[in-house]
């Protein structure tokens, strides 16, 4: 007999989708996801954060910036809400 899921299961199965296929985009892939509307650069950079804090004891990353990160995404986000993305 299949096990029920709790409640927002699915919401959070399809968060934890969307956030790992984002890490493994190229950079034209995530170019044209965000032209799309897909996602945002927040959620772009907050997937690869995620990342980056999952494999911290790899010690691969001297300094982490990570609000300093979340702070430009959002300014790209700004940028393409006004139509200025380049």
């Amino acid at each position: 007999m299949r096990q029920k899921q709790p409640k927002g299961f699915l919401l959070c199965q399809k968060w934890w989708n969307k956030m790992s296929k984002l890490i493994h985009l190229t950079m034209k892939d995530a170019l044209d996801g965000l032209a799309r509307k897909d996602f945002t650069a927040l959620e772009l950079t907050d997937a690869h954060l995620s990342e980056m804090e999952s494999k911290r004891h790899l010690n691969a990353y001297l300094v982490e910036t990570a609000e300093m990160a979340r702070d430009m995404a959002k300014a790209s986000d700004n940028r393409r809400q006004r139509g200025e993305a380049g």
